[in-house]
């Protein structure tokens, strides 16, 4: 309200033809003009105190309660797995009885020259003894896109984490390829190749 009077008094003034622009005019315009900002309505005024989140305590992450962790596999993911295992030891399996066989025509064939029958039987059988296991490969690669994918659901809507169920069961299947890798390394060296 006073802004709205000190406005009219300074148009009013400026009006008149006999104004002129001395220093104590000037202080007359610029006074009324400070003083009206200084005017405020009357009421609560806010608090200089510190707020709580600028004292020097440190600011504390909400508390999130833990997502349970499942106990048994659901249903689907379970019916999954057991077809991943049940593929991954059939090839396991085959690959472990051919083992022996070709491991003694590998030993056999290191002491013949490269390129005789001996050392291409070896060959053939370490590719046929790599290809036995190919689906054992399959099925833990398999089983790694199963861990992720679930993963990758907990991250987004950790309602039940069920992925450390499936860790024991990726591991054992990566092993078992490892090994086999390992396996199938040593024999290619025995042969040469």
């Amino acid at each position: 309200m006073r802004l709205g009077r000190t406005y009219h008094l300074l148009a009013s003034v400026l009006r008149r033809k006999r104004f002129a622009m001395t220093p104590k005019s000037v202080l007359s315009i610029i006074v009324p003009l400070t003083l009206a900002g200084c005017a405020t309505p009357s009421g609560e005024f806010p608090s200089l105190e510190r707020r709580p989140f600028e004292q020097n305590s440190a600011i504390e992450a909400p508390i999130v309660p833990p997502t349970p962790v499942a106990t048994s596999l659901p249903a689907d993911i379970a019916a999954k797995v057991d077809t991943l295992r049940a593929r991954y030891r059939a090839a396991a399996g085959g690959y472990a009885a051919m083992l022996p066989n070709v491991r003694a025509r590998a030993n056999a064939a290191a002491r013949t020259p490269l390129g005789s029958e001996s050392w291409i039987q070896a060959q053939l059988l370490v590719s046929r003894l790599d290809k036995e296991r190919s689906d054992a490969v399959n099925a833990a690669a398999a089983m790694d896109d199963l861990v992720v994918a679930q993963l990758d659901v907990e991250s987004q809507k950790p309602i039940i984490i069920i992925s450390p169920l499936l860790r024991p069961i990726q591991a054992e299947m990566n092993d078992g390829v490892a090994k086999q890798n390992q396996e199938i390394d040593q024999l290619s060296k025995i042969i040469g190749l």
